[in-house]
């Protein structure tokens, strides 16, 4: 019910953009941010990996009893461990943290939408059904260093590399996989042309080149590791396709039928290509490029939702891009739907049986 009425207040604000004053827009938006920081940073093990960053709580020293070695020596990255570090002190209950963790990380995406959309609210929206929970609930670290970039993105559009590189160092200490945005000045070379479809299809041929350098790599931890992602369900066919239809069919339709608009002179349609790019090569090597997706997605969204609040398109293709942006959810949302649903609060907190079930499935048999 919680989600669904912040769904229904963002739809109902869409429709109403038009009519709003400018610092009346921004308190409904910010209103909305709230709500969503409140759902989101009071839930009681909502999202199977927020049960395991949960335990590593429970394990955290506080920051009077944290070696400086232990910074850089534990699993989580050196900011997020300092961070925990700190809340643990404060509270041994997880809830304080898991709050701030939802506010940066809704903050930077909400900023970085306002600031990007025609239509805010459309934007929203979009995130709410594309990735909202996912992020908040199960990339924490990810999901932060993500909003910490699309904060600096203003700095690599204006090509103030001495503040974008500084800043992206903030990132980095919250998820190593932020060192790819180091590489994302590079996105405005990419044009839709003979020369990317090249560069797609020759990333699709490294998949039996990966399957050949596993079985002859002779560092057995990695080879292990590959092993495990292999036999698992992260690298089968049925999981490459089905994150080509969620993170690649919307874009590539938004592309389409942008080809005429404004929007192919956007800031954001370079990233939006730069996502197709790691969609290919998440399919050929998903144990590499399956997280660099999440770095372009919020760009991807802002672009569709430019194009499906742009006031000269046409109903039916905005109609069709729905649908599409709909159908290709409907998988990930079936299958994580125990893992998100129902919504349990830190203020009546209680163990959802499935859940639990299927956190120890993923993570403990």
């Amino acid at each position: 019910m919680e989600y669904i009425f912040v769904l229904l207040l963002t739809i109902f604000f869409s429709f109403g953009n038009k009519s709003m004053s400018s610092p009346f827009r921004k308190v409904c938006y910010a209103f909305i941010c709230i709500l969503v920081i409140l759902i989101l940073g009071l839930r009681y093990r909502v999202g199977l990996d927020t049960i395991n960053y949960m335990n590593t709580f429970d394990r955290a020293s506080t920051l009077e009893f944290l070696k400086f070695s232990e910074i850089f020596e534990m699993r989580t990255e050196p900011l997020y461990t300092i961070c925990s570090s700190f809340f643990k002190g404060i509270s041994k209950e997880f809830w304080p943290f898991q709050l701030f963790m939802a506010t940066i990380t809704t903050s930077g995406i909400a900023i970085f939408l306002y600031r990007y959309c025609r239509n805010p609210f459309v934007g929203l929206l979009l995130y709410f059904i594309i990735c909202c929970l996912y992020f908040t609930t199960e990339i924490i670290r990810e999901s932060a260093a993500i909003s910490i970039f699309l904060l600096n993105f203003e700095n690599l559009a204006k090509r103030r590399w001495g503040r974008y590189y500084l800043f992206s160092l903030l990132s980095i200490g919250f998820h190593y996989s932020a060192v790819i945005i180091w590489l994302f000045p590079l996105a405005k070379y990419l044009k839709l042309n003979i020369w990317f479809i090249g560069i797609c299809c020759g990333i699709l041929f490294i998949t039996p080149l990966f399957d050949y350098i596993n079985r002859v790599l002779v560092f057995a931890s990695i080879n292990n590791r590959i092993d495990a992602y292999i036999d698992g369900n992260d690298l089968n066919l049925n999981w490459r396709i089905s994150q080509v239809i969620q993170n690649g069919l919307p874009c590539i339709c938004a592309l389409y039928f942008s080809r005429k608009s404004s929007l192919t002179k956007s800031v954001l349609r370079p990233f939006v290509l730069l996502q197709i790019v790691f969609v290919v090569a998440a399919f050929a090597i998903p144990i590499i490029f399956q997280r660099f997706i999440n770095y372009t997605q919020i760009f991807n969204i802002a672009f569709i939702a430019n194009l499906l609040s742009n006031k000269d398109g046409r109903q039916s293709i905005k109609t069709f891009l729905w649908s599409v942006i709909i159908f290709s959810q409907v998988l990930y949302w079936k299958g994580m739907h125990s893992a998100w649903f129902p919504y349990v609060s830190v203020m009546n907190p209680k163990n959802i049986q499935e859940r639990e079930y299927l956190w120890y499935d993923h993570f403990r048999r």
